[in-house]
């Protein structure tokens, strides 16, 4: 790198940190130096839309970030993220699905001899799916912080994630032990692919205090401990530098943890808590391109138009005065607050030794405002903002237009973002599963034996389909007779109508236990019933005879 120090961009004031570098600490700067193109490009996108996301080169936290004089890139981004984060992870809805394998589920002996079984199995994957959700969505990145409980959930941190991927074309998370979400700028880690895609490491940077380490940990740093705690919090800081890397020997990933050049983690995975998503992602390059960098050039000459025209409009009304160099009016008689009495030359009511310069630019500003206007328009269907893709005039007012509106944006984002489905979610939630399994909150799962599907788009609505067709073929079938619908089990189509509606409220539905239990119960009761009718009937008899008898005699 150009100044040897990743982190030295945004928070500490290109201050070096304490420590030497180490083998990994090397191999990150090299690989780091390596890509200062890739960096300068990521950041010429992010001066045009949110310039937080990746700083100047050098800056610090009290330097001025670079400015635009047009705001289509940073409002057309937060408005790809809001879509895109309601359409990967819904409020109050599953947003991804656990399934049997296909071998389980379409076997024949199985949905035939065993289907009660295959819908136990449903059940439990279901119960995981709302555990896995409810654990990612309920984890605070600051749980057990001195500070409060000022925290950042989990759609925070994945909307981070997707203004690297929609801005900078790439981004790094890792999911840590305590299921919370941490984000990496892009200047913070690098990445090696092979010829495919697939990710060889990540070298990842970043800045701790060592005193946050355990006891261990801080005994392998070699670091003089009693020093650290004399020191502020801020003079501690030191970089940790890790290693995730792919062995294919052993099909699992070695993570290896450094600090002052010193190894003080060494961990092997079978399912990494790394993760990268690119947004689209050529053969032979180790980082994706983002949707800015594809709209750079209008990007950027939006924001050259916008600069011109905002000199022009300077320029038309800097309200020069000009005095005529014969002219009894003095500067000091312009400056005499209103209503005051000057001397000056008149003639027909009108001041002829002052005049008022004026610049003609009415063709040049509509020149400047019809390619604002056409660059604008162009953007803001690229980047989906309402304003500039929903029907507009009569048209605009038909419940028929918007709704065929909202589903070419849907079927236009879940088309432009399906790799970044595949790569936030379906990782996230082995990742999530391996952990729940090792810290024994469910049991142990052959990750083969179960199917992880993204929900995501139109998709998401498949459940509801699924809910809606067995209720359709319900109605067919009890139009059709006493015969057809007896045929239908209805304690399974209860199940699962409330699998499918997501519905989880213990005791709601009574299991075949219970029901077997009522149903026992009712035939007792009619028992019962049936035996005091008779008894009722027999008694009546008997008196009918007697009263005949005694007639008789």
């Amino acid at each position: 790198r150009r100044d040897g120090n990743p982190d030295s961009a945004m928070n500490y004031q290109n201050k070096p940190l304490l420590g030497n570098v180490g083998p990994i600490g090397s191999m990150f700067q090299a690989e780091d130096g390596a890509r200062s193109d890739i960096l300068d490009r990521v950041r010429r996108c992010c001066s045009l839309t949110k310039p937080w996301l990746e700083p100047p080169l050098g800056q610090t936290a009290n330097d001025k970030l670079p400015e635009t004089y047009q705001s289509v890139g940073s409002r057309g981004v937060n408005n790809l993220e809001g879509k895109m984060l309601m359409d990967l992870w819904p409020l109050e809805q599953s947003w991804f699905q656990l399934l049997p394998s296909a071998e389980i589920r379409f076997d024949q002996e199985v949905i035939s001899g065993q289907p009660d079984k295959l819908q136990a199995v449903y059940d439990k994957l279901f119960l995981m799916e709302l555990l896995i959700q409810a654990k990612l969505e309920s984890a605070s990145l600051t749980s057990g912080s001195p500070f409060g409980d000022n925290r950042s959930g989990f759609r925070s941190r994945k909307r981070m994630a997707l203004s690297y991927i929609i801005v900078t074309g790439d981004t790094l998370e890792q999911l840590t032990d305590e299921y919370r979400v941490k984000v990496f700028r892009r200047s913070q880690y690098t990445t090696m692919r092979d010829s495919s895609g697939d990710v060889l490491h990540h070298t990842v940077c970043e800045a701790i205090d060592p005193l946050a380490l355990s006891e261990d940990q801080q005994s392998k740093t070699e670091f003089n401990i009693a020093e650290l705690k004399e020191k502020r919090a801020h003079e501690r800081l030191c970089h940790i530098y890790t290693l995730v890397e792919w062995q294919p020997w052993t099909r699992k990933w070695v993570i290896t943890q450094e600090v002052n050049g010193k190894e003080i983690v060494v961990t092997e995975e079978p399912i990494s808590p790394f993760f990268s998503t690119p947004y689209e992602l050529s053969p032979g390059e180790n980082y994706g391109r983002g949707l800015v960098e594809l709209n750079l050039g209008d990007m950027t000459s939006l924001n050259e138009l916008c600069k011109r025209r905002l000199d022009l409009f300077g320029l038309a009304t800097k309200g020069l005065v000009a005095l005529d160099y014969a002219a009894r009016v003095t500067e000091k008689d312009l400056t005499k607050p209103p209503g005051s009495v000057i001397r000056a030359r008149v003639t027909d009511g009108k001041a002829m030794d002052v005049g008022v310069v004026q610049f003609n630019v009415s063709m040049e500003s509509q020149l400047l405002s019809n390619g604002i206007e056409t660059i604008g328009n162009s953007l803001g269907k690229a980047m989906m903002i309402e304003s500039e893709t929903a029907p507009r005039g009569e048209a605009g007012r038909s419940p028929v237009a918007w709704q065929r509106t909202a589903i070419e944006i849907d079927g236009a984002t879940s088309g432009a973002y399906a790799p970044i489905a595949d790569n936030q979610q379906v990782p996230l939630i082995k990742r999530c599963m391996y952990q729940l399994s090792r810290d024994k909150l469910i049991p142990a799962i052959n990750p083969k034996l179960v199917e992880i599907r993204a929900l995501t788009g139109i998709s998401a609505m498949g459940r509801e389909v699924q809910a809606r067709k067995l209720l359709d073929y319900t109605q067919v079938a009890a139009a059709l007779g006493e015969e057809a619908i007896a045929r239908v089990n209805k304690g399974v189509l209860m199940q699962v109508l409330a699998r499918y509606r997501g519905i989880n409220e213990p005791g709601l539905i009574r299991t075949d236990e219970e029901m077997n239990a009522i149903q026992q119960q009712q035939m007792a009761m009619q028992a019962q019933a049936q035996a005091a009718e008779q008894a009722i009937s027999t008694t009546g008899a008997v008196v009918e005879n007697a009263a005949a008898q005694s007639a008789v005699r």
